[in-house]
């Protein structure tokens, strides 16, 4: 755990998010699907960026993935490739950014909630989500244990595509219906 980098990053995220539930209710969702994909990519994509790479380190960097994360969040729930970034350009050791990244998504995700309201969901669902995640973490914590860091690097950045992807394959979709 690490309490500065995880306290700049939420705090960046909470101030950003009220712009993020605003952009999620006055875009067409298709509009905000393809949005969402694009800040997606070029956030993974600024370690390839030279400019903006230099930027992704320190307490500005913790401010700016933690601002785009936080919108991110509140908008969508994907506020998972700002916050890899971000900890890829701040050579973050990856058991102490996977802790923090709990708490992180923690008070992104209660914010989102107080700011959009709880989703229209049924219940047996939100319990099958429920039950998911708290299943996700057990097997994390045993997982954290076991797995290489460098492959456990690759999966975190793994996970952030493919929440990209599944962000565009719906924006392509709600555009085709």
């Amino acid at each position: 755990m690490d309490w500065p980098r995880t306290l700049w990053l939420l705090a960046a995220g909470l101030a950003a998010a009220p712009l993020g539930a605003l952009t999620a209710a006055a875009l067409p969702e298709p509009a905000l699907l393809l949005l969402i994909g694009a800040v997606g990519v070029l956030a993974l994509s600024a370690q390839r960026l030279g400019g903006v790479a230099r930027h992704m380190h320190g307490r500005r960097g913790a401010v700016g993935a933690g601002a785009l994360a936080g919108f991110m969040h509140a908008s969508s729930g994907l506020s998972g490739p700002a916050l890899a970034s971000f900890a890829l350009g701040d050579h973050w050791d990856q058991r102490r950014f996977a802790a923090s990244a709990q708490i992180v998504f923690l008070g992104y995700g209660t914010v989102s909630v107080a700011l959009r309201g709880l989703p229209s969901t049924p219940l047996p669902e939100l319990a099958l989500l429920a039950a998911g995640t708290a299943g996700g973490m057990l097997l994390g914590a045993v997982a954290a244990r076991r797995v290489p860091l460098a492959l456990a690097r690759r999966v975190m950045l793994l996970c952030a595509w493919a929440g990209i992807l599944v962000i565009l394959a719906r924006a392509a979709v709600s555009l085709l219906v």
